[in-house]
């Protein structure tokens, strides 16, 4: 009796600890929520509206599709130095879009959609290195300017010369800047100008 009177609050811990691990392993915690969430969408504005316009200018020539990681159009070649240096370089970056065979899905041209972000020093560097690594890898590269407006048949046109004459190809289209730009022209009588935006 002695040794349970002093000794019985430890002995009832125990047994309680016992009864919580018992019921622990019945009754496992329910999962720890992960902290990830759905993005709103894989392309932005800009980029779904020129999506459109892509396949109607395409058709069924070709397979679109979108946001796709550069590693997985072009590899390092076996045997090359540094080869995990260079994969690291392109792990992380992305192609706006890509045209495969409608059979074999090889990648046939490679599009990127150019907004005011490419004017960065940081993306001048990158789309440099990009336009490198697809030319030597053997894969043409359109360059589209964002555009409020787009003509399918002018798109089907700079596709089919890019894929044409391979390397890194300007699409024919203006630059949005450019072509937003006010004209300047001069009055005849007064010489005065005025800025007129173009039609």
């Amino acid at each position: 009796m002695d040794f349970i009177t002093q000794y019985g609050h430890f002995l009832a811990a125990a047994v309680v600890f016992v009864i919580v691990v018992l019921l622990g392993r019945l009754w496992p915690a329910p999962p720890r929520r992960l902290p990830y969430e759905l993005r709103a969408s894989l392309l932005t504005a800009a980029e779904q509206r020129f999506y459109g316009v892509l396949l109607g200018a395409i058709g069924d020539r070709c397979v679109l599709l979108a946001m796709v990681r550069l590693a997985d159009i072009i590899r390092v070649a076996p045997g090359a130095a540094q080869r995990q240096s260079w994969q690291n370089r392109i792990h992380a970056k992305h192609i706006d879009f890509v045209l495969c065979d409608t059979e074999t899905f090889e990648p046939t041209l490679a599009i990127e959609l150019d907004d005011r972000s490419h004017q960065r020093a940081d993306r001048i560097e990158r789309d440099a290195f990009i336009e490198q690594a697809l030319s030597d890898a053997g894969l043409p590269l359109l360059r589209i300017p964002v555009q409020r407006d787009y003509s399918a048949a002018v798109v089907r046109q700079d596709i089919l010369r890019a894929i044409e004459t391979g390397g890194v190809t300007q699409s024919e289209i203006p630059s949005a800047d450019v072509a937003s730009q006010p004209k300047r022209r001069r009055h005849q009588r007064t010489g005065q100008t005025s800025n007129h935006s173009r039609p």
